[in-house]
């Protein structure tokens, strides 16, 4: 019945929804881990990126998940979206980096992107040139790497990374 629920809602649009009846449900009635994945999937959703953050961090914490590469990718992308948030979303990316160790190209592409956007943003905060440049030629350098392995034509990345610096 949740997944049926869950189908209906997401379709028709209203996550909000969705995550206040997930919310709603009783303990046990699905893992833990399953309804804060869901949560923040929904709030996420909803534009409502910091609670899914939140959620997120929370289920990374755990010992058994903390290289959850879903879950590590899920906290990257949003924390490439605002530079307040960069440093992290470095970490965030490398960690999925560190998991995948080449076991599947697609993720490792959007790491690398996620990690190119992270630091890029970083390098705006950097107090010295050096440091900055520093930055921004490893932004450069996963971008790349991002874009060979997708075969994208060289004008994307230097577009993204120049509208990031």
């Amino acid at each position: 019945m949740l997944d049926h629920l869950s189908f209906a809602l997401s379709v028709s649009g209203d996550l909000t929804t969705l995550a206040n009846q997930l919310e709603e449900l009783l303990p046990g009635a699905i893992h833990r881990n399953e309804r804060y994945y869901a949560l923040a999937l929904s709030y996420y959703g909803a534009s409502k990126d910091l609670v899914a953050l939140d959620l997120l961090r929370k289920l990374l914490r755990n010992r058994k998940d903390q290289n959850h590469v879903l879950r590590l990718l899920m906290v990257s992308k949003i924390c490439c979206e605002s530079s307040s948030l960069a440093e992290e979303g470095v970490s965030f990316a490398q960690r999925v980096l560190d998991s995948l160790d080449g076991r599947c190209d697609e993720l490792e592409n959007l790491a690398n992107f996620f990690l190119g956007v992270s630091l890029s943003a970083k390098s705006k905060l950097a107090i010295s040139d050096s440091k900055r440049f520093r930055r921004q030629s490893k932004a450069l350098h996963a971008l790349k790497t991002a874009g060979k392995m997708t075969k994208m034509r060289t004008p994307l990345y230097c577009t993204i990374s120049v509208w990031n610096m």
